[in-house]
């Protein structure tokens, strides 16, 4: 894990939080961490990344560093020891860089900033249910999709979706008073669901696919890890918006940007959803033919490595390789001129040449 990285020393007694003690330093880490991603994206700048993020929050805390590392363990063994017995914490697990997919900090940061929204409404948050999930008052969730702000940014096709599935989710909640009754209006959703449904959205409005792939198009050995030089051509390759272009200063502030998205400490290596966050957030826009473009270059050295490997493969196993070999020179002669990957013309080509040129890198390790 990164804290173990940075942190190597383990203290010899960590304490366990509970659940409650847990919820409630979650919640005011991520009030803090929304305050802190508008003043940024007010400045123009990257939100922080958010396993940094909880390190500079112990920091300013306990004020010096062994207490901010101490506590910080703490945090750390307490999330993965309860991540399975609360949802709230399984989701600050994955935050913190838990799973081996990196989170795009932009979903973080507009999390985070709906979430900080709706604690601020006043009958919004209802106590917690047995399984010890938040619940909320449907009526207030969706009056927060009216915003502007967020409409702007999901655009309001999506804030539409967001409050017919919220809608859906409504439930009949026990109420034990008139007065409860009225505050409540008995539509509520819990937190799991919430965050289910507000991922799903975000997810589908900050589709990184196509930069993912540019981004393997250009990793000619298929390991992640990229020169400096190796970054700037492959994000040169597409077109920003706008008329002005990029200098070789904005190119290294956003190859430092991956590198600091990425977890791991001690790897040279950038991971695919970083990189789309950071084009996406400097204005980059990206195409089939800027994909076109970086495979032609890069499959001729990209070829001469699988086949170098090949020697060193059983024959049974090489025929399925020479196939495929053989099945992107087809896909990237561009018989027809249109400056795009063909495949087979079905719709998803371009997306299938690079399937096909990862396995070869994969499978020729």
């Amino acid at each position: 894990e990164w804290v173990s990285k940075m942190f190597p020393k383990k203290p010899n007694k960590v304490k366990s939080l509970t659940i409650r003690q847990m919820h409630q330093l979650i919640n005011a880490i991520y009030d803090a961490k929304a305050l802190t991603d508008s003043e940024d994206a007010a400045a123009g700048k990257v939100p922080e990344a958010f396993h940094w993020y909880v390190y500079q929050y112990m920091l300013q805390k306990y004020g010096v560093k062994t207490l901010a590392v101490q506590h910080l363990w703490e945090v750390i063994c307490s999330a993965k020891k309860l991540r399975k017995e609360s949802h709230r914490v399984d989701m600050f697990a994955r935050y913190l860089g838990f799973t081996s997919d990196l989170v795009d900090e932009h979903e973080i940061s507009l999390y985070l900033r709906v979430f900080s929204r709706l604690k601020k409404v006043k009958g919004a948050f209802l106590p917690e249910n047995e399984h010890l999930l938040q619940m909320f008052n449907l009526f207030y969730v969706n009056s927060l999709f009216d915003d502007q702000e967020l409409q702007t940014e999901l655009g309001k096709r999506k804030v539409t979706q967001l409050k017919m599935k919220m809608h859906m989710l409504g439930k009949e909640r026990p109420v034990r008073d008139e007065d409860e009754k009225r505050l409540v209006k008995n539509a509520v959703v819990n937190e799991a669901e919430f965050c289910s449904v507000m991922l799903k959205v975000m997810r589908e409005r900050y589709d990184n696919k196509d930069f993912e792939m540019l981004f393997f198009a250009g990793d000619v050995n298929g390991d992640g890890v990229l020169e400096f030089e190796e970054f700037k051509g492959i994000v040169l390759a597409c077109k920003r918006s706008g008329e002005d272009a990029m200098s070789d200063m904005e190119l290294l502030r956003m190859f430092r940007q991956s590198l600091e998205l990425t977890p791991e400490i001690d790897s040279d290596s950038i991971k695919p959803a970083a990189f789309a966050y950071v084009c996406k957030r400097h204005g980059v826009e990206c195409s089939d033919e800027a994909i076109f473009s970086l495979l032609l270059q890069s499959w001729p050295p990209a070829r001469k490595e699988i086949e170098k490997n090949l020697e060193y493969m059983p024959m049974n196993e090489r025929m399925p390789v020479f196939a495929k070999i053989a099945q992107m020179e087809a896909w990237l002669a561009d018989e027809d001129g249109d400056g795009v990957c063909d495949g087979d013309g079905d719709g998803d080509d371009t997306e299938k040449v690079i399937n096909t040129f990862r396995y070869l890198q994969k499978t020729t390790k």
